[in-house]
């Protein structure tokens, strides 16, 4: 898949603030817009909070890891808020096309084509060619809540039909419900797989 390099133009990406330790590890990041800023906490995401998690609607869906691996094979996926890459890497390994975007990379992430520096406000691809989006924990930091709609009409821009969002429900009903009306006004079908697991949002046409 032919992607941009991880040098996106800077005006695409708003004033960033990075909080770190004493130690210098980064905990968090503040991301100053034009009308308001946010601080949303860095993690690192275990590949096994997503698929392999008792709890998990991944887990449930495609019986874990290995089980999503073969579901995904020849799909382009895309990994919102991918944070320090730790699930790119893991699915690259097996063999599926990945790329991983943040406003904030690592060192060790900046001159490494999985990784693209960028807004998800803001896609810097001009035509749909993702397959899969995964929106895991970072959709629930894009505020305020009017902006909401927006984010998901740019992720939609750049999937394909027949493509998928894929979201955690996480039992926070009022946000779920903002999933579902925002989806439906932009077309897109949403569909709870399991209580407190993930939302697939699907891109029919």
């Amino acid at each position: 898949m032919n992607i941009l390099n991880n040098t996106t133009p800077e005006f695409l990406i708003p004033k960033t603030e990075v909080v770190t330790h004493r130690n210098g590890e980064v905990i968090g990041i503040k991301v100053r817009r034009a009308s308001y800023s946010i601080h949303y906490h860095r993690t690192n995401r275990k590949v096994e909070e997503i698929f392999n998690h008792p709890t998990s609607g991944m887990q449930k869906l495609f019986t874990g890891l290995d089980g999503f691996v073969r579901y995904s094979q020849n799909q382009s996926i895309l990994d919102i808020g991918c944070g320090g890459g730790t699930l790119v890497r893991e699915l690259t390994n097996r063999s599926l096309s990945v790329v991983g975007l943040d406003l904030y990379l690592e060192n060790h992430q900046k001159y490494n084509p999985l990784f693209i520096q960028a807004d998800a406000y803001r896609l810097p691809w001009n035509n749909p060619r993702f397959d899969m989006i995964f929106a895991f924990w970072s959709i629930f930091h894009y505020e305020p809540l009017s902006q909401f709609g927006h984010l998901f009409k740019e992720l939609s821009r750049v999937l394909q039909p027949g493509g998928s969002i894929w979201i955690p429900a996480l039992n926070d009903l009022g946000r779920v419900y903002q999933i579902k009306v925002v989806c439906r006004r932009l077309g897109l079908t949403p569909k709870i797989h399991v209580p407190g697991g993930v939302i697939e949002v699907m891109k029919l046409e």
